[in-house]
């Protein structure tokens, strides 16, 4: 993918003929390994060509492996290379990239590599709404703590039904399907989406921006915005265009949230995708996890107290995690001590009278002596 994989060998980039000749005897090698292959679509014709990419549906990953160990020496390359799911081969001084996928996502990450970076500038319409576009389908992005934006995401898996979820941010899925002749009507393409905002490609993050750059169609976008005014784009110091902006991804500017942290979009994709008991229940599992990572800090200065650190200490918070019986007599002293808390002056001398007044510690020190520690 790119044409840039292999760094041992000489690859060179292939005339349109020559490379519909690779790409038909790569395919018939490829027959006789897998059932289910295809490469991805092109704009028009071009001129040249890098690399080949085809993607491969598999059922099995231990054949897949026992598979390309064979077509290496049936391709003779000189250089192989093995990045996730890409694996990259030298035949005939070029590179055959072969994308290999479970077959539940083969139909989206086939249409995802198709017609250059398409896939890409589709992925900024979802990630400005707080979700994450590619080969694997749409994922809503869960903030683990929805005050901070930079903190890690939990995803949500939604669709990997690629003409939905394009008719889902907007676009005409019907267009796409009829294909791409020139790239001039896949920036139309990208531009008349409902969602379109020229600040979907100006508030680039950082990792955004470094990866765009290398990306010549990106670019050419990025020209086509500005010269039919949809995009200014900001100079430098010595006045050439940086081509950049400020933003997280999935928090820009000029996005609504709703009362969960999620975008409105995110809200509605819940609703479309038919993903909100899942999302109900994701959230309640995290809850749980977020007392139960409480609750076990609190008892950590209690066991140091007795001399207990690293590993041993680790080991014990642990085995109190993993105990229901020992979680559960935490929450209850954890609620008894907050509801003496709560009260007044009065009803808490009374109740301290009647009832533990030091639940929570009383409840770490008993489980300790269970656990024979104290």
């Amino acid at each position: 993918m790119g044409g840039k994989a292999l760094k041992k060998v000489f690859t060179k980039r292939l005339p349109a003929a020559e490379y519909k000749l690779v790409m038909a005897e790569v395919l018939t090698i490829l027959e006789g390994y897998f059932k289910t292959y295809a490469v991805p679509s092109t704009i028009g014709e071009k001129e040249d060509y890098g690399d080949l990419d085809v993607v491969v549906a598999v059922d099995d990953d231990e054949a897949m492996l026992a598979a390309l160990k064979d077509i290496e020496l049936e391709f003779k390359s000189k250089e192989v290379y093995h990045n996730g799911p890409v694996h990259s081969f030298e035949f005939r001084e070029f590179q055959v990239d072969l994308i290999v996928v479970p077959r539940a996502e083969y139909f989206m990450q086939l249409h995802y590599l198709s017609y250059g970076d398409l896939g890409g500038m589709v992925g900024r319409f979802a990630n400005k709404h707080g979700m994450k576009f590619g080969g694997s389908g749409l994922q809503l992005q869960i903030r683990t703590d929805s005050r901070d934006p930079t903190t890690t995401h939990t995803l949500l898996h939604l669709s990997a039904d690629f003409h939905a979820i394009l008719d889902f941010l907007g676009f005409d899925s019907k267009r796409f399907h009829n294909g791409f002749e020139c790239e001039l009507d896949v920036f139309e393409f990208v531009s008349t989406s409902r969602l379109f905002s020229p600040s979907l490609f100006l508030s680039l993050n950082h990792d955004y921006r470094r990866r765009s750059v290398k990306r010549p169609m990106f670019i050419r976008f990025m020209k086509y915005l500005e010269q039919r005014g949809l995009l200014s784009l900001p100079k430098d110091e010595d006045g050439e265009e940086e081509g950049e902006g400020e933003g997280e991804e999935g928090c820009e500017d000029g996005v609504q949230h709703g009362e969960r942290g999620l975008t409105l979009l995110g809200e509605q994709a819940l609703i479309v995708f038919n993903k909100q008991a899942a999302f109900n229940e994701l959230m309640e599992a995290k809850a749980k996890n977020d007392r139960e990572k409480s609750l076990v800090k609190r008892v950590v200065p209690y066991c140091t107290a007795l001399g207990l650190s690293g590993k041993r200490l680790g080991t014990l918070l642990e085995a109190i995690r993993q105990s229901e019986s020992a979680m559960n007599a935490l929450q209850a002293a954890a609620d008894a001590e907050e509801d003496v808390t709560s009260m007044g002056p009065t009803e808490a001398v009374t109740a301290g009278a009647a009832s533990d007044e030091k639940p929570f510690e009383n409840a770490v020190k008993k489980l300790l002596a269970e656990l024979s520690v104290a």
